[in-house]
């Protein structure tokens, strides 16, 4: 996610960009614990808990996987080409893409 952020910000809030993401990063890391916690004392037993957590991110990785093959995200043709100023031409970057 933030690799996309910084590609499409501009360069004077990359600063920014990068407290967003670790922002969002240590809240959600909050909001799991919290959830867990809360699950735990519903009586859920750790097994449990540690399932619902792996399902949930099983399911985010699946669908991130899929929209990647299908050529969303990092695969994007935008993110795939370096363009040259000078000349004003854009040049594909050929890589594998589960490299990206």
């Amino acid at each position: 996610m933030l690799l996309f952020q910084q590609q499409l910000s501009k360069k004077d809030i990359l600063g920014r960009v990068l407290a967003l993401e670790f922002a969002c990063a240590m809240g959600f890391e909050s909001l799991s614990a919290c959830l867990a916690g809360r699950f735990k004392d519903a009586g859920y037993g750790d097994t449990q808990v540690a399932q619902a957590a792996a399902a949930i991110g099983g399911t985010l990785f699946l669908a991130w996987s899929i929209y990647h093959l299908f050529g969303g995200g990092a695969a994007h043709q935008y993110f795939n080409r370096r363009h040259d100023k000078a000349s004003g031409t854009n040049t594909e970057v050929l890589h594998d893409a589960f490299i990206a």
